[in-house]
C-alpha cells in the first residue's frame, strides 16, 4: 500500500548480489555483526532520517509506515547485538574478528566510511510536492535507535570517529 501512496510498485528497483555477498562469513558471530548489526544498523540510520523528512514534509502516512517499520528493525538489531555478544562470549579475539566483519559492511555501504551526528550534518534546502524543506545532507546515526538495539555508547561512538572521513559526503 506504501508503494502505491508514493506512486511506486513491487519489482519497480531490481536487488542485486550485494546483500547476499554481506552473508558470507563462515562464523555465525560475524554474520550477525554483518547482517544485523552493520545492515540492519544501517537501516534504523536511513529510517530516522526518512522520518524526519516526513515530518518536515508534513506526511504522516510515511512518517507512521517507516517508524513502524524501524521499530521491526530495532529488534533484528538487537538480536544481532545479543547473538554477536553470546556467541563471543570469552573469546575477545572471536569478538574482535566479527566486529571487524562488520566494520567491513559499514565501510561497503558507506562508500567508505562516512556518518555523522545529527548535530554535525549541513542542512540544504530541498523542493518536495511545492513545499521547501530543509534536509540533512549526510547520513547520521540513528543514536536512540541503536541504544535500544544493543549499541554501547562506545559502538556509536566508534561509528562516528572511525567513519567520519567518507569521499560520499
Amino acid at each position: 500500500k506504501l508503494l502505491e501512496y508514493v506512486g511506486s510498485y513491487y519489482g519497480e528497483f531490481p536487488e542485486g548480489e550485494v546483500l547476499w555477498s554481506c552473508t558470507q562469513a563462515e562464523d555465525p558471530a560475524a554474520r550477525v555483526a554483518g547482517i544485523n548489526r552493520g545492515l540492519e544498523g544501517l537501516a534504523c540510520d536511513v529510517f530516522e532520517q526518512l522520518i524526519r523528512i516526513a515530518q518536515k514534509m508534513g506526511d504522516s502516512v510515511i512518517e507512521r509506515s517507516v517508524d513502524y517499520v524501524l521499530a521491526d528493525e530495532i529488534t533484528h538489531v538487537r538480536m544481532g547485538s545479543q547473538w554477536m555478544r553470546k556467541l563471543t562470549e570469552g573469546d575477545p579475539e572471536r569478538f574482535k574478528r566479527a566486529q571487524e566483519f562488520q566494520d567491513r559492511i559499514d565501510e561497503l555501504f558507506n562508500f567508505g566510511p562516512g556518518r555523522k551526528r545529527i548535530e554535525d550534518v549541513d542542512h540544504v534546502k530541498q523542493r518536495v510536492n511545492e513545499k521547501e524543506i530543509e534536509i540533512d545532507a549526510g547520513l547520521t546515526i540513528a543514536r536512540e535507535a541503536r541504544l535500544l538495539a544493543g549499541f554501547t555508547e562506545e559502538e556509536i561512538d566508534r561509528l562516528v570517529k572511525g567513519f567520519g572521513k567518507s569521499a560520499a559526503y
